[in-house]
């Protein structure tokens, strides 16, 4: 799925500069889930900011589905 997910980024006709920066730069916090559970969702959620409380810098935090 991050292989899809880069492709779809680094995309010349994707129009978002800061998206291609943040992957190139590793800014970007990526999860598949297989489904929508919200109790993963929001720890997942909770450690990212955990993170960026720690490190502050500027990153994206993005979670996809698989049965969807």
């Amino acid at each position: 799925m991050l292989k899809e997910l880069t492709k779809f980024i680094m995309n010349p006709r994707f129009p978002c500069v800061m998206a291609k920066s943040l992957l190139k730069g590793g800014g970007i916090s990526y999860h598949n889930l297989e489904k929508v559970e919200a109790p993963l969702i929001l720890k997942k959620l909770y450690t990212f900011i955990d993170d960026y409380q720690r490190s502050p810098k500027l990153s994206s935090f993005i979670i996809t589905f698989s049965d969807t």
